[in-house]
């Protein structure tokens, strides 16, 4: 089986011990990232693999520790979290994105097309993308805005008894206190 990152596996083939490639292969079951299962393993660190695979590709490494607020407006979120990328800065006519897959063609045209903008790839660990793209799009408090949109809220006591009127399900799906749980549940998801 190959991984879905096959791209790195030459780079990583001289840190590994011999035919530790061919085992990994045989192990995995379903299409896995190498990266992350070599990382996983404890086999070679998250910085061993984006060195090697930086050198051997003469890849920039990402500078994830200062994020361009305006990089963020101009990727959408939907499609960062669908490539696996990470908005890092912008410029004149340009977007830098950190990625784990630098040969994912596909996310080059499609965050091209999407922003308008050439789009400059630099190279990260796909953990550090995930927190990242957690921490730069979700640092908005969703919880806060649907508890402003509650208002006030008529608390009541409901007694022992069948309800005369049930409510049907897509009304139920607006009241508030749905919609919140909803959120909630789906911020949960998922960020794991």
């Amino acid at each position: 089986m190959q991984f879905t990152d096959e791209w790195l596996a030459p780079a990583l083939e001289p840190l590994l011990p011999p035919e530790a490639l061919e085992k990994l292969r045989e192990e995995s079951g379903d299409a896995v990232s190498l990266w992350e299962t070599v990382v996983q393993r404890r086999l070679l660190s998250n910085e061993e693999v984006l060195e090697a695979a930086a050198g051997r590709f003469r890849l920039p490494k990402a500078d994830l520790t200062r994020i361009d607020p305006g990089a963020r407006e101009a990727v959408p979120e939907p499609l960062a979290r669908r490539f696996s990328v990470l908005p890092v800065r912008l410029g004149n006519g340009w977007v830098e994105v950190a990625t784990c897959n630098p040969f994912d063609i596909d996310a080059e045209k499609f965050l091209g097309f999407a922003t308008g903008r050439e789009v400059r790839l630099t190279l990260a660990a796909p953990l550090r993308i995930r927190e990242k793209l957690d921490e730069l799009y979700r640092s908005e408090d969703v919880v806060n805005k649907l508890l402003m949109g509650m208002g006030d809220a008529d608390v009541m006591q409901l007694e022992d008894e069948e309800p005369e009127d049930v409510a049907s399900e897509s009304e139920a799906s607006q009241q508030p206190i749905v919609r919140l749980v909803d959120v909630l549940l789906s911020d949960g998801i998922q960020s794991r």
